[in-house]
């Protein structure tokens, strides 16, 4: 089953119409041409909140948004910035895809985005350890192994049914929409 939040996956972030037409606002207020500043503000557990102002265009910038660095260039990538109500929103896009397995109790979970940026084997003494999104979807639903690889999610489940399905997804989106740098909650040694 596919799970979409918002939509498909692109390679450079989108731009609404009212988010162009504010760019173009605020570079005729201010009587020079602007962009978009985004950058990505981490709390203390490390969730991500992207974070959108003005500066001047330089001859470096190569479209209507610069990005603080490169990584937050990849991670907003696939998102859409707009405009609405008088604010900015940056909306992820974030796709997940459950796949089958030959092992009936194994459901393999792909994203655009990456779950972690190492591989990891979890069970379930180790869901603590986790982000809280995480760490409360695993043991609620009852989750016996956990595998993760880049934008891979691995999970051994012996019950699995629709209802269930429909709430790891919603956590698995939550968590790949908040920008964690790594699954952890706490610095891990790699396992």
């Amino acid at each position: 089953m596919t799970w979409f939040f918002r939509k498909k996956n692109t390679e450079t972030s989108k731009l609404n119409l009212d988010t162009i037409e504010q760019i173009a606002h605020e570079s005729n207020k201010r009587g020079k041409e602007q962009v978009l500043f985004a950058t990505i503000k981490r709390n203390v557990s490390g969730r991500g909140e992207v974070l959108v102002g003005f500066q001047d265009k330089t001859p470096l910038d190569n479209g209507l948004v610069r990005y603080e660095t490169k990584e937050i260039e990849t991670q907003l990538g696939k998102g859409e910035f707009k405009f609405q109500e008088g604010k900015f929103y940056f909306y992820p896009n974030v796709d997940i895809e459950w796949h089958p397995t030959p092992k009936k109790n194994i459901h393999k979970i792909v994203s655009n985005y990456d779950f972690s940026n190492d591989s990891f084997y979890l069970e379930p003494k180790d869901y603590g350890n986790l982000q809280s999104e995480l760490s409360k979807c695993f043991q609620e639903e009852s989750v016996e192994s956990v595998f993760l690889n880049g934008n891979i999610c691995q999970l051994e489940i012996t019950d699995l049914d629709s209802e269930k399905e429909l709430r790891i997804s919603e956590a698995l989106l939550d968590y790949l929409s908040s920008f964690y740098l790594s699954p952890f909650s706490k610095p891990q040694n790699h396992q």
